[in-house]
């Protein structure tokens, strides 16, 4: 796609944009920064500025003092590195104080033996980040109080049909050492040790109640479990289990020990 057709397409969207020509002339460096549409600009980072110069100036020191070097370091590596493309996240301040998270989508273009240019286009992600930020608050929330907890917290895969077929996974595997102790020194160890504490004939029994909820399309069950370890040590737990039919081929399960 050429520069003109691009800018024509991003009249019209949320992205903008946007060029940087950046050399070397002995030990100097050069910058300069083109924005093809300062309106398009605008609807996306609102600035103090009337003039596509203006702008530019504008938005180098709109962007936050802590991403600044980050975001200048990141271009100078693309050319060290010979990449061609390249994107980086950084936030920046409108007008108004309000603070935004930009994306650039970089392409890069050499030319001359030392000279290049950047071909930028730039969305705004802050929704996402939010988002994002949200889930990750939310999961580090839930590690803390699973592993200060008294829970074992399970979740599997299920692909449906006659023979179900399921991956378990383990959350919490510092909670569960304390909670029922195995030699194993990773959750996959952990799952291993759990399955031969339960012995083949509980193994057995509880695939088959397994195998009836899903053929029933049972969404809740509870059950209670026996461990026994290689050193004899013993356990009696309930177990509660949740399952959330996603369509007629895939299942979530959610297990809480």
């Amino acid at each position: 796609m050429s520069a003109r057709t691009l800018r024509h397409v991003l009249d019209g969207s949320e992205g903008i944009l946007w060029n940087i020509d950046f050399g070397v002339e002995g030990t100097q460096q050069y910058w300069k920064t083109v924005f093809f549409n300062i309106e398009t600009a605008q609807r996306l980072l609102r600035l103090e500025a009337k003039t596509p110069d203006d702008y530019a100036a504008l938005w180098e020191e709109s962007r936050l003092p802590v991403d600044r070097e980050v975001v200048h370091e990141r271009y100078l590596q693309a050319v060290r590195d010979r990449e061609t493309t390249f994107s980086v996240q950084y936030r920046s301040r409108d007008r108004h104080g309000g603070v935004h998270w930009l994306r650039d989508h970089v392409r890069v273009q050499k030319t001359s033996e030392r000279g290049w240019r950047f071909l930028v286009v730039t969305t705004d992600v802050t929704q996402e980040r939010r988002a994002s930020d949200v889930v990750s608050r939310t999961l580090r929330v839930l590690t803390h109080t699973l592993e200060s907890s008294h829970l074992i917290l399970w979740s599997a895969d299920v692909t449906l049909g006659e023979e179900p077929r399921w991956n378990l996974c383990l959350y919490n595997f510092p909670a569960a050492q304390k909670q029922v102790p195995f030699d194993a020194n990773s959750p996959d160890a952990y799952v291993r040790a759990w399955q031969e504490a339960l012995g083949d004939e509980q193994r057995t029994t509880l695939e088959t109640r397994w195998h009836e909820a899903l053929a029933n399309r049972e969404t809740y069950y509870s059950r209670t479990i026996y461990l026994t370890d290689a050193n004899g040590t013993c356990w009696h737990l309930r177990e509660d289990v949740r399952i959330e039919y996603h369509d007629d081929e895939t299942a979530q399960v959610i297990i809480v020990s």
